[in-house]
């Protein structure tokens, strides 16, 4: 699913030049849970930025489902991440003033899905994370696990092949971390491809596939 080589970043200007990304290197299996571990500042949100096609490396490619995205343009890309990708991050970004139905609706929009597929993706998906019930509330008077289920309920919309969490629990008690995790768990389950990105070792012993990066290098990988 995911085949990154030789990945590179690098900030700044010539005579000031920062790498939080260092000659990354891993693949992950379709259908793998996957978890990209290590602390703040160690590249992680940087490399899942590059995977998702939101920022490109300086040097190195991923292959994503087969595809090489270096020398895609930005439409492809684009059309490449609706297609393909959904995103979970920390912070909910939902419209507060919006309903949880459209905050979905949003998403559908955008990649093209006719009215009558969109109403009925957004109570599958709804029904999938438990917030069916909530419907037409407002997206300001859900609580902070709702609001991150809404989350997942908008990535999951467009059907993705590829699922990635950053962070997704960095805003939640415990028990709605482990509400947020068993969905992931099960989304799994059912065939998506998901990759955590964290710096919580518990929230990484549900994955399958560990990697640790420090310092912008992969310094453990295990399966």
């Amino acid at each position: 699913m995911i085949i990154c080589q030789n990945l590179i970043k690098e900030f700044g200007t010539a005579d000031n030049i920062f790498r939080a990304v260092n000659d990354v290197s891993f693949r992950i299996e379709k259908g793998e849970f996957a978890a990209l571990i290590g602390a703040s500042g160690s590249g992680k949100s940087t490399l899942m930025n590059m995977i998702g096609l939101i920022d490109m490396p300086t040097k190195g490619s991923i292959l994503l489902d087969g595809e090489e995205t270096s020398p895609m343009s930005e439409k492809q890309r684009a059309a490449l991440r609706w297609g393909k990708i959904g995103y979970v991050f920390q912070s909910f970004y939902l419209e507060e003033a919006y309903t949880v139905s459209q905050n979905i609706e949003m998403a559908l929009l955008i990649s093209g899905t006719e009215a009558p597929e969109r109403k009925k993706r957004i109570d599958e998906c709804l029904e999938q994370v438990g917030l069916l019930h909530k419907k037409e509330a407002l997206a300001s008077s859900l609580s902070g696990g709702e609001k991150q289920r809404c989350c997942i309920a908008r990535a999951i919309a467009n059907r993705p092949k590829l699922l990635l969490a950053d962070e997704p629990c960095g805003n939640l008690d415990s028990e709605n971390t482990e509400k947020i995790m068993e969905l992931l768990t099960q989304l799994n389950r059912q065939g998506t491809t998901v990759l955590l990105i964290t710096h919580d070792l518990e929230d990484a012993k549900r994955a399958s596939h560990i990697i640790t990066l420090k310092d912008g290098s992969v310094i453990s990988d295990e399966k």
